[in-house]
Formats: structure tokens, sequence, C-alpha cells
């Protein structure tokens, strides 16, 4: 059970960073 959560909340986590990523670089073009 903890490994099942400890993997959903590494996905979270990485999905989380590319959101991130993806919101600055539609911040940084010029639109």
């Amino acid at each position: 059970m903890a490994r099942r959560a400890s993997q959903l909340e590494e996905c979270f986590r990485s999905f989380g960073q590319w959101r991130v990523a993806q919101l600055h670089m539609a911040r940084r073009a010029p639109s």
C-alpha cells in the first residue's frame, strides 16, 4: 500500500513539475 501511494505521489509530483514548466513557458512566450 505504501509503495503504491509513493508511486502515485511520484507521478503527481512529476506531473506538477511539468505543469509548472508549461505555465512558465506560456508566460515567457509573447501571446
